[in-house]
């Protein structure tokens, strides 16, 4: 069976390998949630639960495919501006989170329980974290390569 694929070979199992990775994590996180609400019992926002349970898993998995350069494919250029705009989008998230807390229209705990504002926090935060790797990593990749060439 032939698959058509942007992707090379070490790239297909670079990219097995990181959803294993964040395939673990979403795990870890759901036996993490379970513990800190029925064992310990702090109460939390069933949002800020799922952006915790999404967006960690996503973020280790999106980092780890950007670290092997298996997140764009061969000759893909189309990644960077949906990075890009990801990555704002991000800002924004954050940015009017910090806003709604400190005009206080937002609250981190509200009657002891976690609330919402965290869970928009976190996905602000990993949004602009898998932005920043990527950027990053772009840009050693450029530095590795003119170095290469001038040799």
């Amino acid at each position: 069976m032939k698959i058509d694929s942007n992707f090379d070979e070490k790239q297909l199992l670079d990219r097995g390998k990181a959803f294993q990775i964040g395939f673990i994590t979403a795990i870890i996180m759901s036996v993490l949630f379970y513990f800190l609400q029925d064992g310990i019992g702090i109460e939390i926002a069933a949002f800020t639960s799922f952006a915790f349970s999404l967006w960690i898993p996503v973020t280790v998995c999106s980092i780890a495919l950007i670290i092997k350069d298996a997140y764009d494919g061969v000759n893909s250029t189309t990644g960077r501006f949906g990075i890009t705009v990801f990555g704002a989008g991000g800002s924004y998230i954050l940015i009017s989170s910090i806003i709604f807390l400190a005009t206080g229209r937002e609250t981190l705990l509200d009657g002891g329980v976690v609330t919402e504002s965290i869970g928009n926090i976190i996905n602000g935060i990993c949004m602009i974290t898998i932005c920043a790797v990527y950027w990053v990593k772009q840009h050693l990749n450029k530095r590795k390569f003119i170095d290469e060439s001038s040799l």
